[in-house]
């Protein structure tokens, strides 16, 4: 079966090996069809602005996000839910 859509809104970080989901995808998606991706922009300067969530919450979130940064390990595949800058999602 082949699908005219594929929707996928911040499930893509939390999959380790996201290429072969991008493979997947790819194999069961129609030709010239629709293919929605959201994730957590990686080079985004703040995150966590909006939702339900206490401002202690965010401003803990956030720094916690800048320390991953400073150590080498704001990456997907060590839990930082950091996202995608956009370069590393052309090709697929």
């Amino acid at each position: 079966m082949l699908f005219d859509f594929i929707y996928s809104y911040h499930v893509i970080e939390h999959i380790s090996d996201f290429e072969k989901a991008f493979q997947k995808i790819n194999r069961v998606i129609k030709k010239c069809s629709l293919f929605y991706i959201g994730v957590p922009n990686k080079n985004r300067i703040l995150g966590y602005i909006d939702g339900n969530s206490t401002l202690r919450e965010k401003v803990s979130w956030n720094v916690e996000d800048y320390k991953a940064r400073f150590r080498g390990k704001f990456e997907n595949k060590f839990g930082a839910h950091a996202g995608f800058a956009i370069e590393e999602l052309y090709g697929y």
